[in-house]
């Protein structure tokens, strides 16, 4: 044996995992080459959907399944945590059905996160917006991707992993509108409850607790950048915070839903465990087409889903739960008779109820357009023989653990009119390889996120067929004041000030331009940045309140869709326990969010049927 061959033999066998250590690397490198290949050959293949698959069924060929008491629909972040929760108790048959995969080698690793949440991933959508007015403008066709996650596991499987719960304020507003039990002091609880926090770089350690079943951990594979930023925030009187603590103002870094190095789920937090359980069935590859609500109960009954190429129907004896996300929630209750009358009948669906599905969707638009480039000189090239596997699969670190976020802000922008102390955009701070210029070897990007937008956008069905995608509006950046693009604009100021202070001017920061053609009469000026930002802006997929919570005042819902207790108004045996129902912006990434709103409807419905 080689020199070289004990060296990996030693490394490997430290893993601690069963078998051979020179068979255990080259299974992993196997699977993840055998995963990247999968998701290449979908790159390659997989294009926007462009017109009707004249989907038909009929009846004789639906092949009934049978009872249970309850079915999910959408095994992510939330609809994973009902799953799990629901079949804790024994006598209760639990069906969930994900149209998505399980989980691969690939996606566990967090360098990947990009290529999972790609327009042409197998763990998406594919989902695009309609052409925009007001953003997406240097987008092909206007029109920006969206990314949906399409996995057990949902958004936990392909995003970045950071885990953020919102501000405090966020809830008590969700529930100020007669919305009991949505506060932060009722919610609070249930955001320690998932936690176990194993992070070094704490600042409130009373905010978080450990032994629950969402493990969290600072990255493992940090920037040079750091330090720099975080004393250059101090700087300019931005404090250095704990991301999920009280003091919601500042920049922090990051919490992660990881675990050792690698990406961990719902799956792992929730459905690994219960996956065993007898009373459990979890059906992945698996399209729900249409609810089956009574005519004249009004009661839902039953779905209808396709699984390999085959059509199936499933009753539900106690209650069907929609978590399927945002848009995909908002579809199955369209195609089931549940929205706005008008639209229904013009998509040649019979109405069951007329509800306001889809009209008010809030949507969290993203501004990439702050790039510099330095040179790194604490970066040390690695040893001729380190390979970024072994340190991988032996120490959980290196280049394959990184998630690309560096450090996450939120700040409170001078356009922000309120006196509380409440973040209106969050900072996303990334460092990456960089080619350009050639004498520069880093790119560090800041993106903005607009949390509070006063735009809303809209989701409305193609037609009737329930594989055809949905037309999704964002409709980002067209309030009637420009407050959205004023906050945005406000908040390039406060990066543009940040990147003068003193200890960022050590890195020797270089703006990397990027060429707007329809911006460049405006330049420099205030209105080259509004217009850059109406062009460059992205989706970060996080989109909400398409059957949003509201009271029901005899029979008038408003703009609501669910009832605070989840229940779609009007529909018996009928309840949305995902993004959806959200009625608020929320000051933060949405997966801490949505595994809490399982868990309080897991609650909820131990409460009315465990009597």
């Amino acid at each position: 044996m080689t020199i070289a061959k004990a060296i990996i033999c030693l490394v490997l066998l430290s893993v601690g995992i069963d078998g051979s250590p020179f068979e255990l690397l080259e299974n992993y490198i196997d699977n993840f080459q055998r995963d990247v290949k999968h998701l290449q050959s979908y790159l390659s293949s997989k294009t926007i959907q462009t017109k009707s698959s004249e989907f038909v069924i009929e009846d004789h060929t639906v092949k009934d399944i049978g009872e249970y008491d309850f079915i999910i629909v959408g095994g992510g972040s939330s609809g994973s945590v009902i799953a799990s929760r629901l079949s804790e108790i024994p006598e209760w048959r639990i069906l969930l059905l994900e149209a998505g995969q399980p989980e691969t080698t690939a996606t566990k690793v967090p360098v990947m996160h990009s290529c999972l949440k790609g327009h042409s991933s197998p763990f998406t959508w594919g989902y695009y917006s309609t052409p925009q007015n007001y953003s997406c403008l240097n987008m092909e066709e206007k029109r920006c991707f969206i990314p949906t996650p399409k996995a057990l596991g949902g958004t936990t499987a392909i995003n970045d992993m950071l885990y953020t719960r919102g501000n405090a304020r966020d809830y008590d507003m969700w529930a100020d509108n007669g919305l009991k039990g949505w506060c932060w002091t009722s919610l609070s609880p249930y955001f320690k409850k998932i936690e176990d926090a194993h992070l070094e770089c704490i600042t409130d350690p009373a905010s978080h607790r450990y032994g629950g079943p969402v493990h969290l951990e600072n990255p493992r594979y940090p920037s040079s950048t750091v330090v720099h930023l975080l004393k250059a925030a101090e700087e300019i009187g931005l404090d250095e915070i704990d991301v999920n603590g009280k003091n919601s103002l500042g920049l922090g870094i990051p919490h992660l839903m990881a675990k050792n190095g690698q990406r961990f789920s719902t799956t792992d937090a929730y459905l690994q465990q219960a996956q065993n359980r007898k009373n459990l069935e979890i059906k992945p590859f698996t399209q729900v087409t249409k609810i089956i609500i009574s005519e004249h109960t009004k009661e839902a009954r039953a779905v209808k889903f396709i699984h390999e190429g085959h059509h199936f129907k499933a009753s539900a004896t106690k209650e069907i739960i929609l978590a399927a996300g945002a848009v995909n929630t908002a579809k199955l209750l369209l195609l089931s008779g549940v929205g706005p009358q008008t639209h229904l009948q013009e998509s040649h669906i019979e109405p069951v109820i007329n509800l306001k599905v889809g009209e008010n969707l809030i949507h969290h638009p993203m501004f990439p357009g702050l790039s510099f480039a330095y040179s790194d000189s604490q970066y040390v090239e690695p040893p001729f023989y380190y390979s970024k596997e072994i340190d991988y699969l032996r120490n959980g670190r290196g280049p394959l653990v990184a998630n690309g976020v560096d450090v996450v802000g939120f700040i409170k922008t001078e356009h922000s009119k309120g006196r509380h102390l409440y973040p209106d955009v969050e900072l996303l701070i990334t460092s990456t390889q960089n080619d350009h210029p050639a004498e520069l070897n880093r790119k560090l990007t800041v993106n903005l996120i607009l949390l509070h937008p006063k735009s809303r956008g809209s989701l409305q069905l193609h037609t009737n067929d329930p594989l055809y995608h949905p037309f999704i509006n964002l409709n980002d950046f067209s309030d009637k004041h420009d407050d959205d693009v004023e906050t945005m604009l406000a908040a390039v100021k406060t990066i543009q000030k940040l990147m003068k202070s003193h200890h960022l001017e050590k890195l020797g920061l270089h703006p990397i331009h990027q060429k707007i053609h329809e911006c460049d009469n405006y330049e420099p000026s205030d209105d080259y940045w509004r217009c850059a930002i109406k062009h460059l802006t992205v989706s970060t997929g996080e989109v909400t309140s398409s059957a949003p919570m509201g009271v029901d005042k005899d029979g008038h819902y408003g703009d609501s869709v669910v009832d605070l207790k989840l229940r779609v108004h009007g529909v018996e045996k009928l309840r949305v326990a995902d993004d959806s129902v959200i009625p608020v912006s929320i000051s933060g990434h949405l997966t801490a969010v949505k595994m809490v709103i399982g868990e309080k409807c897991a609650d909820l419905i131990k409460e009315e049927w465990a009597k």
